[in-house]
């Protein structure tokens, strides 16, 4: 209920079509297994274990399946491609 109708999260299809109007596209992917750590955000050690998963998802981001599992990613899109006719 989050979304309107026309809005979805972002899939594979949609992150591949990005390269047919950039020349440079990087992605950058947040939050997989650090998300477990918010409902424990108000308890000593949160800021440890935090940085513990972000540390985890770091890693498991290098593994194309775990960026498709990704909360965020944050896209730099450079050197647009001209406009074909």
């Amino acid at each position: 209920h989050s979304r309107t109708e026309d809005e979805h999260p972002l899939c594979q299809s949609d992150l591949k079509l990005l390269h047919r109007f950039f020349d440079q596209v990087e992605l950058h992917y947040f939050h997989f297994l650090s998300l477990a750590a918010v409902p424990l955000r108000a308890f000593p050690g949160f800021e440890v274990l935090l940085g513990t998963l972000e540390t985890l998802d770091r890693i498991l981001f290098k593994i194309p399946f775990f960026q498709r599992q990704a909360w965020i990613v944050v896209m730099q899109l450079s050197c647009p491609k001209p406009d074909r006719p």
